[in-house]
């Protein structure tokens, strides 16, 4: 596997960098590379043995019969000499790359588990999923078909020149001349493809991140009525892709011509002044000439193909190192994995970016043991909390501890194995419901699986499904309601069985029907773990031992009242007009008048 670590040395050279990914594979692209030059080298024996043959007819030379048997095995040797030699590169050059592409995809993969969650909140799942995809294709495009090209529009130039050399030196030389003076154009090409490439690859990875939003937002959208709005902004992407593909074929048509013409148009004028100057040339020479210039037309397209797929291929290559380049999670220098687990939070400063401070000076003990419920107004800072106490963050100041120790101490791995986490984002996965409540549990039982469903009130609905626990669900629960969904994490935190339980709006889909039996949940759960709430059903954290009441400033939330629910209510503060507020909109029901109107009653 390539080492991420290793890839900022190489960082400023496309080429170094497209070296270093190859890994292990160098040295068999190398022999394929090797093989494709004697392929050149039979198709070039095989055009200097055809034009021998018309020169020695042009002059009237007759060949006998012995001689067309010999020149026909010959031919008929290097025909399947190429064959060979072709089909063997090819097979090399394949294995080869396909072991690179699986090696990037893994150093890819191995280094997106290392990444901090933050990184993830700000990527979109298409872009990362075009890295996979895309951008790994066309790497492996350049690895299969650019570096052949390559070295056909370099040897095949340089054995056609050699045999003018032969044939007539001041020949050569205006072929060199005319390469040298094309150089320039091929150069600006670079340029150019350099820049567009760039944009082309970061344009279509927009318009794959439209495709997924639009399957994933589909719900959505469908009861929004907003598929125009997701039709526009596809069409958008995807006419700034068109927009920046036709831009590189139109900026570099006419550098190709003009490449492609200052190459050509040496050997021909020079060839004019030396007949001109020194006479005519002999038929089969000028017959030769013709015939080398026909050679020499098709490597030079080669050339320009193979520079256009490096320049893909290098665009794909950093949008592979803008994420290698991200640091990962740091593995502290003295690892230390906590006994206890009281959490405490000393004078803790965030921000997401400069000048947009979310928590100031945050300062709270959460005794091992205990439910702590986190509340306050939309915006203060609650969710944010959670983040930087799972390590998704990490705060600018300050310093938050987990049994004493800090939590930049505790290596990931650790940290993840303490928490079991319910998100407010519910996220399920394609498989069976007990795969996805095992999630964290490598040999669950029939009995362990109940148990945690039982105490996430999720056992009913499950075994009302076709095949129970072996029921197959779509991507994120698709099927489910949302409250089934949210009580499947709640009964896979519980089967991950850690210390400290985080639940970040974990009722906020459950119907009040099943609310006192998810209160009872927290009942069973208090004492035994550390239970970290954050949520607006204020009614659901009434038992909690202590309540956070977080408010929001210009200068950053922080911690405006602290106490059990009966004490916060006796101070009549913000906490009490929060559950004065919350009360009776949870009465609200709509009734209707004689005539039929609906209004609103407490």
């Amino acid at each position: 596997m390539i080492d991420p670590l290793l890839l900022p040395r190489y960082s400023k050279l496309a080429t170094l960098r497209m070296y270093h990914a190859l890994g292990a594979e160098r040295l068999p692209l190398a022999k394929a590379l090797m093989l494709r030059a004697l392929q050149l080298l039979c198709q070039g024996a095989l055009l200097a043995l055809t034009l021998w043959a018309i020169q020695q007819l042009a002059v009237g030379a007759t060949l006998g019969a012995q001689e067309i048997l010999l020149i026909s095995l010959a031919m008929a040797i290097l025909l399947l000499a190429q064959y060979l030699l072709c089909l063997y590169a090819l097979k090399i050059t394949f294995d080869a790359t396909q072991k690179v592409c699986r090696q990037l995809r893994d150093t890819l993969f191995t280094h997106l588990k290392t990444l901090p969650l933050g990184f993830f909140q700000n990527r979109d799942s298409g872009d990362l999923g075009n890295l996979f995809s895309v951008d790994l294709e066309m790497i492996e495009a350049f690895l299969t078909d650019g570096l052949a090209n390559a070295m056909q529009g370099l040897l095949i130039p340089l054995l056609v020149l050699c045999y003018l050399l032969y044939l007539n030196p001041m020949l050569a030389f205006a072929m060199i001349l005319s390469l040298l003076a094309a150089v320039p154009v091929l150069l600006t090409i670079n340029s150019i493809l350099g820049k567009l490439a760039a944009q082309r690859q970061d344009l279509q990875a927009d318009a794959a991140s439209r495709i997924v939003e639009f399957a994933i937002g589909a719900k959505v959208m469908r009861a929004f009525g907003a598929k125009n709005l997701f039709q526009d902004k596809f069409d958008r992407a995807l006419d700034d892709f068109c927009d920046v593909s036709l831009q590189l074929v139109a900026r570099l048509g006419y550098p190709m011509a003009l490449f492609t013409t200052v190459a050509l148009i040496g050997v021909p004028m020079t060839y004019l002044g030396i007949a001109l100057m020194w006479g005519s040339h002999e038929g089969r020479n000028l017959i030769v000439v013709v015939f080398l210039l026909f050679a020499l037309y098709g490597p030079i397209r080669a050339v320009l193909a193979a520079a256009e797929l490096f320049r893909l291929a290098s665009a794909s290559l950093d949008r592979l190192w803008d994420v290698w380049s991200t640091a990962p999670m740091s593995s502290p220098s003295s690892p230390s994995r906590p006994e206890g687990h009281e959490i405490e939070f000393k004078d803790v400063c965030f921000s997401y970016c400069e000048n947009q401070t979310v928590l100031n000076g945050l300062s709270c003990r959460i005794p091992a043991g205990s439910m702590t419920a986190i509340v306050g107004a939309s915006g203060s800072g609650k969710s944010t909390l959670l983040k930087l106490l799972s390590g998704a963050y990490q705060a600018q100041h300050g310093q938050i501890t987990i049994g004493g120790f800090d939590l930049a101490s505790i290596p990931s791995r650790d940290l993840a194995d303490l928490m079991s986490i319910v998100p407010q984002d519910v996220r399920l996965f394609s498989g069976t419901i007990s795969e996805n409540i095992s999630l964290s549990y490598r040999e669950p039982n029939a009995a362990n699986l109940r148990e945690a469903a039982d105490m996430a009130q999720a056992t009913q609905f499950i075994e009302a499904l076709p095949k129970g626990f072996d029921t197959s669900i779509g991507e994120n629960g698709a099927g489910l309601s949302g409250g089934e969904r949210q009580r499947l994490t709640i009964a896979r935190a519980i089967l991950k069985d850690s210390p400290i339980v985080i639940l970040d709006e974990a009722s906020s889909a459950i119907d009040p029907l099943n609310q006192q039996a998810f209160q009872r949940v927290f009942q069973t759960l208090r004492g035994k773990k550390t239970l970290v709430v954050v949520t607006h059903r204020l009614e659901t954290i009434v038992d909690a031992d202590q309540i956070l009441v977080l408010e929001s400033a210009p200068d950053g939330a922080c911690i405006a009242e602290r106490g059990c629910h009966a004490t916060l209510l006796a101070q009549n503060g913000l906490y009490a007009h929060l559950f004065q507020q919350r009360t009776p909109a949870t009465e609200w029901k709509i009734t209707a008048n004689e005539f039929g109107e609906t209004h609103e009653t407490m």
